[in-house]
Formats: C-alpha cells, sequence, structure tokens
C-alpha cells in the first residue's frame, strides 16, 4: 500500500452566509488546532467577499461554482417539489467530494464540518502513518442504502464514521469513482445520482 504522508495537505469546509457567525468562530479553531498545509472555504459565488473577510488569513475562499456547474441543474430537477429546499444540503455533499479531488492523488485531504469547532488539537494521521477515523452512531437508514446500491456493501457495524470530520486519501476517492464509473458506465456524479431516493429526506452522505 501507498505510504501515506504525514501531514493533512488541505483542510476543506463549506459554507454559506447564514452560517457566517458560526463560521467566524469555528474557522479560528480550525486553524489553532488542525495542522494542515492549506485550508479551503468553498462558500456561494456571491459571499465571497464576506467570507475573506470573515475567515482568518490562513484561509483560502473560493466559490462554489467551479463545482456546482455540471451538476446543479439535474440534482434541481430530480428533487421532488416537497424536497427542493434539501437542494443546498445535496449540493455540499457533492461539492465536499469534487473538492478533493482537486488535490495530487497521494495528497490527504479533511473534510470538516463548518459549523463544528475543533476545541481541542486533533490528530488525523497517526505516527505509524495510518488515518484516524471518528466513530458516530449515526444510523440514518436511508444514508447506507443509498451505499449498498453503489458499492452492494451493507452496514454491519452499530457504528458508522458519519461524524464532523472525514480525513481522505485523494487516490482512495479516485479509485471508488473509477470503479462507480465502470460499474454504472456513466460519470460518478451521475451515477450517485442515479441511485438516490429523493423521496426520504436527506439520503447521500459524502461521508
Amino acid at each position: 500500500m501507498p505510504e501515506i504522508p504525514l501531514q493533512i495537505s488541505e483542510l476543506i469546509s463549506v459554507c454559506c452566509l447564514k452560517d457566517i457567525k458560526a463560521w467566524e468562530i469555528t474557522s479560528g479553531f480550525m486553524v489553532r488546532n488542525i495542522a494542515a498545509k492549506e485550508y479551503r472555504v468553498i462558500v456561494p459565488d456571491n459571499e465571497i467577499e464576506e467570507f475573506v473577510k470573515k475567515s482568518p488569513s490562513q484561509f483560502k475562499v473560493e466559490g462554489e461554482s467551479r463545482y456546482t456547474e455540471q451538476l446543479k441543474d439535474q440534482l434541481f430537477q430530480l428533487l421532488p417539489q416537497d424536497k427542493k429546499s434539501q437542494f443546498g444540503w445535496y449540493l455540499q455533499q457533492f461539492i465536499k467530494l469534487l473538492a478533493i479531488q482537486d488535490n495530487e492523488s497521494d495528497a490527504v485531504v479533511l473534510i470538516w464540518d463548518a459549523d463544528t469547532a475543533p476545541i481541542n488539537q486533533l490528530s488525523f494521521i497517526s505516527s505509524d502513518g495510518k488515518l484516524i477515523y471518528y466513530k458516530s452512531t449515526e444510523n440514518h437508514a436511508a444514508y447506507f442504502e443509498t451505499i449498498q446500491k453503489l458499492t452492494g456493501l451493507n452496514k454491519i457495524v452499530s457504528f458508522s464514521f458519519i461524524a464532523q470530520c472525514f480525513p481522505m486519501k485523494v487516490s482512495w476517492l479516485n479509485e471508488l469513482c473509477k470503479e462507480l464509473e465502470e460499474k454504472f458506465r456513466m460519470p460518478w456524479v451521475e451515477a450517485v445520482l442515479s441511485q438516490i431516493d429523493f423521496d426520504a429526506p436527506n439520503s447521500f452522505s459524502e461521508y
């Protein structure tokens, strides 16, 4: 197995203006307590200027249109009328995955929830080069039904890794996306969209 770098290459968060007061607090804790070579927050394009003002200088602020142009229309059409309010939530899941792929294949990227403050110093790579994951009791059935349809894997443990953070080696995500494209014979974003039950609430987690 390829060696894992001993430092997070990039911490990525996704946020929007309604959460900017929380972001002012959480982002400060991120740069203080999570060591990474780079920090990036992805926001709606028309909110970039405000986030530049409110974010620590270590953060690069980037507009989400770089990632959403290819899928936002299709996603909106797939959502039933009574689930249109979930559009932004679903969009964030895909933005994070697409942003990970912007990095070199041997890099380790950390996805961090924008509304969560790491109040203590945290490590995500052990001294022997293994990634460190946090567990939760999350058992939203729709998440795992989508995973099963995409990969054939069922949830067999009492816990899950759907927490406030998720480290990922870019090559692992690239490998998964390649397998989805080969299995469904379409781009991986479309493959994932095709397997989500949009009649159920919040049926896909990027974790």
